[in-house]
């Protein structure tokens, strides 16, 4: 009888054990070929949070396998033996779950680091879970706490790329069919919502993402101009909050400051009060800085600078549909 057990048990090992890794080949597809980035998110999470479990289940299944060939062997001592297999099954069995999971700050259950929140829908703000980033060197506290979850990826991918820079070198200004380590105004505000959020400024999907360590204008999933950004803007008037000539203290970090032939990046107020942008300039006379305090003394093609001129305030999180 306990032959049988036995193998039973180890046929149920395997077929886990085989189930999981079906589910990593079904899981590398869905990747490869699903073109909506929510979809790809939700199916990875699932089928990542089924190969987890049935990993589990398979290491249970065969440590009982393993106790019950023991226990055959020592049929004879059964009376005492008993009690002590179930508690090394226990044992064997809250180890297992230990190994493979973890408990969040929330209290959440945690498997190969996987919350729970994986299974809850989006809250219309990112796609989640999501990690925003931490608030750039030099951004007022008041500042950062009023902008959403959209507007602080977007601060903080732009503001490292300017603070940190790719390749340690700052980004030059260039017009045309840039190389890497160049970008115009168009080019950056692309390379950012692409980085960032891995969506295109007309709202479509940019799974590769962008780099301006080793990307360049060709890169893009879905450059645009400035005159075809008013466009788009154009055809969701909701996303227009206003403009810096009349209500600059609406804009929040993160927002598109758009006008005729420039555009850029809302950072939001400094730590000496002062509204800041991030963009790429000009190649002329270059005046931007490589910190939010614009106190570097640099006079950079691309990097921080006041925000000044009248521009449109458009809110990336209305125009992109999050």
């Amino acid at each position: 009888m306990f032959i049988i057990l036995v193998l039973i048990l180890s046929f149920i090992a395997i077929s886990l054990k085989l189930s999981a890794s079906g589910l990593e080949l079904g899981q590398k597809v869905v990747e490869r070929t699903a073109k909506d980035k929510k979809s790809i998110e939700v199916a990875r999470l699932g089928l990542a949070t089924s190969i987890t479990l049935m990993r589990v289940m398979a290491f249970i299944v065969s440590r009982i396998r393993d106790l019950l060939g023991l226990l055959g062997s020592f049929t004879v001592l059964l009376g005492g033996v008993i009690p002590g297999i179930l508690g090394v099954i226990i044992i064997s069995s809250a180890s297992t779950i230990a190994l493979f999971s973890d408990t969040d700050v929330d209290g959440s259950l945690v498997l190969n680091g996987i919350t729970q929140q994986a299974f809850q829908e989006s809250s219309g703000k990112l796609d989640a879970p999501v990690d925003v980033g931490g608030k750039p060197a030099g951004l007022s506290e008041e500042s950062w706490s009023k902008a959403d979850a959209v507007g602080k990826k977007i601060v903080s991918f732009a503001s490292d790329t300017t603070i940190n820079p790719p390749n340690g070198k700052y980004l030059f200004y260039k017009q045309g069919n840039t190389p890497v380590g160049y970008a115009d105004c168009s080019v950056f505000v692309c390379g950012v919502l692409e980085g960032a959020l891995n969506r295109t400024f007309a709202g479509g999907d940019a799974p590769n993402g962008y780099n301006f360590a080793v990307n360049r204008k060709s890169d893009l999933k879905g450059y645009v101009p400035t005159s075809s950004m008013r466009q788009i803007v154009s055809k969701k008037p909701q996303s227009k909050i206003g403009t810096t000539a009349t209500s600059l203290d609406s804009a929040l970090p993160g927002d598109i400051l758009l006008k005729v032939g420039h555009v850029g990046i809302y950072v939001g107020k400094n730590e000496n009060g002062e509204h800041v942008m991030v963009h790429a300039s000009s190649s002329v006379n270059p005046k931007c800085k490589g910190d939010i305090n614009l106190s570097d003394g640099q006079n950079l093609q691309v990097g921080f600078s006041r925000a000044s001129g009248k521009y449109d305030i458009i809110r990336p999180s209305i125009l992109l549909g999050y």
